[in-house]
């Protein structure tokens, strides 16, 4: 089961081998198939230039490290940028797999399974009509200033309460960094609910937009380990 989690300028996506370990949180969506994630993405809002938000959240960070991070925006339609994020994201499945078996992570994605039943051909057909309304989105998108657009909301929630959970999170991570033995990679994904990729394009960037430098160390007993630079 895969999950769909955005705030505030933030969004991350999440993958569960067992849905019933899934604990569910605010702003957090499951899907599992492609006509589920058109479908949030449809009764989202989310335009091209959200969606490259959603993809640049992964895109270089391993297990996708070859895959290039998007300047502005996706050059093509809504459709067709959701169909490359599912297919990206395939290769999470691959990875807890080959965690759980101590096997290298394979570097290409699995195919996307086909679109064959009624059902999800309907919710296609739904998810892609409106061209009027997605033009109007695109337009708004190429008028607004070159600045980081805002994420559309998954979920009701305050708007100060999503900005709150999402500063908590990054400030107990660098506070758990900052003491003089680091913080595990256990220890930090214990402490803020997230998966291993997410947890590494975290500190991936807290150097450039927090302005926090990080240093890593592999401990026999504690394993990876995380030190304020």
């Amino acid at each position: 089961m895969f999950t769909l989690e955005a705030e505030e300028n933030d969004c991350s996506i999440s993958y569960y081998p067992d849905p019933s370990k899934l604990k569910p949180r605010e702003n957090q969506l499951p899907f599992d198939n492609f006509p589920s994630l058109l479908q949030i993405i449809k009764d989202g809002g989310w335009d091209l230039e959200h969606l490259a938000m959603l993809w640049n959240s992964f895109a270089g960070i391993p297990p996708f490290g070859e895959l290039k991070p998007l300047k502005t925006r996706f050059k093509c339609g809504v459709r067709e940028a959701v169909q490359r994020i599912w297919d990206a994201i395939q290769r999470l499945r691959g990875e807890e797999q080959a965690e759980t078996a101590g096997i290298p992570t394979a570097a290409e994605p699995l195919m996307p399974q086909p679109v064959t039943s009624p059902e999800e051909v309907e919710v296609l057909d739904r998810a892609t009509k409106s061209p009027r309304k997605r033009t109007r989105i695109a337009k708004k998108a190429e008028k607004s200033p070159a600045s980081k657009p805002k994420l559309p909301r998954t979920a009701k929630t305050p708007r100060k309460a999503a900005e709150a959970r999402k500063d908590t999170k990054k400030a107990e991570v660098m506070r758990l960094i900052s003491r003089e033995k680091g913080a595990s990679a256990a220890e930090l994904l214990e402490k803020t609910g997230w998966q291993a990729h997410t947890l590494r394009g975290a500190i991936s960037t807290l150097g450039s937009k927090a302005g926090f430098k990080t240093r890593s160390e592999k401990s026999e007993t504690r394993g990876l380990v995380y030190y304020a630079a």
